[in-house]
């Protein structure tokens, strides 16, 4: 077990939203190195392909140096490629379960996927 303040699961951040930034005005946020804004929370009706979406997954942290610590001590939520190169350490995606993890997907659905199946953009709905 990680420290009480971390979780070993994460939400997707980009669909999802919360924290810091859901508490900001409409209109002030965070843009990944893209220029892709980061939604507040996206209604469900909104996601354009929930059945590839990830909702929640296994999570992890990257340490100072920008590597993945794949430890239960993780973050509550889980951000996609191209975040790690703003701010570290934040939540990733696993690969502490065999090299993946079980992800649930926006649509209900759970199915485990190697990290690298699961850690892209588009898994991200971006």
């Amino acid at each position: 077990m990680g420290p009480a303040d971390r979780s070993g699961y994460g939400h997707n951040f980009p669909v999802l939203g919360g924290g810091w930034w859901s508490a900001k005005p409409l209109g002030v946020g965070y843009k990944f190195p893209n220029g892709t804004p980061v939604n507040f929370s996206t209604p469900l009706a909104a996601v354009s392909r929930p059945a590839e979406t990830i909702a929640v997954a296994c999570a992890t942290w990257y340490d100072k140096k920008g590597d993945v610590l794949d430890t239960p001590v993780g973050w509550d939520a889980l951000y996609p490629p191209g975040w790690k190169e703003v701010v570290q350490p934040w939540g990733s995606l696993s690969g502490r379960h065999g090299g993946g993890a079980n992800c649930l997907f926006v649509d209900g659905h759970v199915r485990w996927l190697r990290r690298e199946q699961a850690y892209t953009p588009e898994m991200f709905g971006l």
